[in-house]
């Protein structure tokens, strides 16, 4: 199978309810192994930080090749690190630290809004490796794409959760994945599918704007 480009797109949103004026620093959820309503889940086991944590950098509405250097609002100074929340759900959260003001008002502003609450989403671009059906045997879901190995190198704070050009684009990403799948224009009986040759080679995609949705956690 030959190895394409592809654009996919995961969920996250900030952590906690209430700031302090002063605060600089919050966790962001940026990864869930949720079932998403793409039918997709992004194994906790498969994640890579490594060349993310060389450049760790957050930007603000993925404006990674803008022009003005303040639309790099701040770096990830913990993180990406693993929690369970409360009802069993592993999660991998990232802690932003925005630029002081005076270095850059645009972060300022920012941070502020997430202090209001008006801003509280973020987006991460990752490339997925491998990825695969699920397994009966090892109770999963048959109908459901796992992304085993995931490489993360970006992620950034967003004014809107969930937009219409990140649906489509996922959409498009998860047909074209599920059509690698298909035999004889049929997509074949999950209990038949075999997952430990081709269709377990992974395929790489490029810095992905990332759809959001609400984690309810106390």
């Amino acid at each position: 199978m030959e190895n394409k480009t592809k654009r996919i797109f995961i969920p996250g949103s900030v952590r906690g309810k209430e700031f302090t004026e002063d605060q600089k620093e919050f966790d962001f959820i940026i990864s869930s192994e949720k079932r998403d309503s793409y039918g997709t889940i992004f194994m906790a086991d498969g994640w890579d930080y490594n060349r993310y944590q060389e450049n760790p950098v957050v930007f603000y509405q993925h404006r990674s090749s803008s022009n003005d250097p303040d639309d790099l609002i701040g770096t990830t100074v913990k993180g990406p690190w693993e929690e369970t929340l409360e009802d069993g759900t592993r999660v991998q959260v990232a802690r932003v630290r925005f630029e002081d003001g005076e270095t850059n008002p645009k972060a300022e502003k920012i941070r502020k809004k997430i202090i209001a609450g008006t801003i509280r989403m973020a987006s991460i671009g990752a490339d997925v490796h491998q990825y695969r059906w699920g397994d009966k045997e090892k109770n999963e879901d048959a109908e459901t794409l796992y992304f085993t190995r995931t490489e993360l190198f970006e992620w950034s704070v967003v004014n809107i959760g969930s937009n219409s050009d990140a649906s489509v684009k996922r959409s498009e990403t998860m047909e074209e994945i599920k059509s690698e799948f298909k035999t004889g224009g049929k997509d074949p009986e999950p209990e038949k599918r075999d997952h430990k040759e081709e269709k377990n080679k992974g395929i790489s995609h490029e810095v992905a704007r990332l759809s959001f949705v609400k984690y309810k956690y106390k």
